[in-house]
């Protein structure tokens, strides 16, 4: 396996020899290539140059051979992601199977090898790296204290502290608590955090084999955040906000064509990717419940998955109306008219917390509506998801946002608005794990040019 970027990243020279050394190229998960295709303002920023994987082997037969023909020509046209400049960088699809121990599986990413954000393979096997040592007992940490939030926002406040604790050299601890939401429902009986409920742990160590003291810096700690806040500062020796993206991989995002200040985005992309690896107990359930709420088509590569959040979010962010997230995905449709790489159908995958939206989209307008019958509407608008996620039953909130992710991620286009942490894990790991950093991607509540996107650090 590589062990540096340099095994994963490869100057436009390399190209040729891994064209013609195709048992080589097998080994490597980067080579690169560095065409052009015109821009397209409605797809995002100039189209990238794309670092494929090995994706040169001969072809077994004359169908084969033109199928590795059809995806070389995409990588040589793939379009940019909206947090990056002109002349940015993707990396190729990584096999996940071999990158990240149960990163969690995307349908039809292996047949379609699309594109990933910078570095993604390397990334987390680095992050991997870093979460499991040899020896427990000598290891540094720092601990987690989930706040009470909706599932979007959980995972974001834990990116923010995993990029601390590589920069601290200290392993990432979620410290065991019953008192959140998520972790009080009855599924997660014998259980004390995430990490082991509904996902898989984050290190090799745990929680409950350490012995907090002052050594120990606790994030969120209710009675003294301030200090602990300080201290971590005062040992990192730089600022720490929820914009930090760890030190390491500086030199990385160099190549990137990602600007500075969005380098926190692709951060924290990155370690979503880590924390959402579903356990077996949430993939087979997953399983049961698509099974039973989802009896579409199976196939959304060629769908557009549009998010509406609605529930308090109002509080925040003035609502966009039904009609504004239709009028994106009509004009992401006509914009991918002719494009044999990310072809696009008349087709939307909807996902809400608002029953009257996935009303409009099946009975108002003009597309084929698919949409998971989960049952996790929100009846009011001044309920937050706390709130509604007790009233519902956790268990049943998480799983079913579960499967709506997942099923977003299948999709080959992206509405929504970044101003929702959970569009914004959408538009994260269809970056990632769904292999997908060069599909369309539109936030209605910012217009049709990607590249002036305002991202946001909630």
């Amino acid at each position: 396996m590589p062990t540096t970027a340099a095994d994963f990243i490869f100057k436009p020279g390399w190209r040729l020899a891994v064209l013609l050394a195709a048992s080589l190229a097998a080994l490597l998960l980067v080579s690169s290539s560095l065409l052009r295709a015109p821009r397209n303002p409605l797809h995002g920023s100039e189209p990238v140059s794309l670092q494929s994987d090995g994706l040169e082997t001969p072809a077994a037969n004359s169908t084969e051979a033109a199928e590795l023909a059809r995806l070389e020509e995409c990588f040589l046209r793939a379009r940019g992601h909206h947090i990056q400049a002109e002349n940015g960088t993707h990396s190729a699809c990584p096999s996940w199977q071999d990158t990240l121990p149960g990163a969690w599986q995307v349908a039809g990413v292996e047949a379609n090898r699309g594109a990933a954000l910078f570095g993604t393979g390397w990334v987390q096997q680095e992050i991997y790296r870093h979460q499991h040592v040899d020896d427990c007992d000598s290891a540094r940490f720092l601990v987690h204290r989930m706040k009470p939030a909706g599932i979007g926002s959980i995972i974001h406040q834990a990116t923010i502290a995993l990029s601390a604790a590589m920069d601290l050299g200290r392993v990432l601890l979620f410290e065991d608590q019953t008192d959140i939401v998520y972790m009080a429902d009855d599924h997660c009986w014998g259980h004390r955090a995430l990490d082991t409920c509904y996902f898989l742990p984050l290190s090799n160590c745990q929680f409950a084999d350490l012995h907090l003291d002052e050594s120990i810096p606790v994030v969120n700690k209710e009675d003294d955040t301030q200090q602990k806040l300080r201290f971590l500062r005062e040992l990192h020796g730089r600022s720490w906000s929820k914009k930090t993206v760890p030190q390491q991989f500086y030199p990385l995002l160099e190549d990137s064509g990602i600007p500075p200040a969005k380098r926190y985005y692709w951060w924290r992309a990155q370690a979503a990717t880590y924390i959402l690896r579903p356990n077996k107990n949430t993939e087979d359930s997953l399983r049961d419940l698509r099974e039973a709420a989802f009896s579409g088509d199976h196939d959304l590569s060629e769908a557009i998955s549009v998010h509406v959040r609605r529930g308090d979010k109002w509080r925040e962010n003035k609502p966009v109306p039904n009609e504004a997230y239709d009028g994106a995905a009509q004009r992401m449709l006509e914009g991918a008219s002719g494009d044999t790489c990310r072809p696009l159908r008349r087709r939307l995958f909807v996902s809400s917390d608002d029953a009257a939206a996935v009303e409009y989209f099946r009975d108002e307008t003009e597309w084929t509506v698919e949409v998971a019958d989960l049952g996790i509407y929100k009846p009011n608008t001044t309920m937050s998801s706390v709130e509604y996620a007790q009233e519902l039953g956790a268990a049943k909130d998480m799983f079913g946002s579960l499967l709506n992710l997942q099923l977003a991620l299948e999709c080959g286009g992206f509405v929504g608005t970044l101003s929702s942490n959970w569009c914004r894990l959408i538009d994260e790991l269809r970056s990632t794990i769904g292999c997908k950093a060069d599909a369309p991607f539109l936030d209605v509540a910012q217009g049709d040019d990607p590249s002036t996107y305002k991202l946001f650090n909630r």
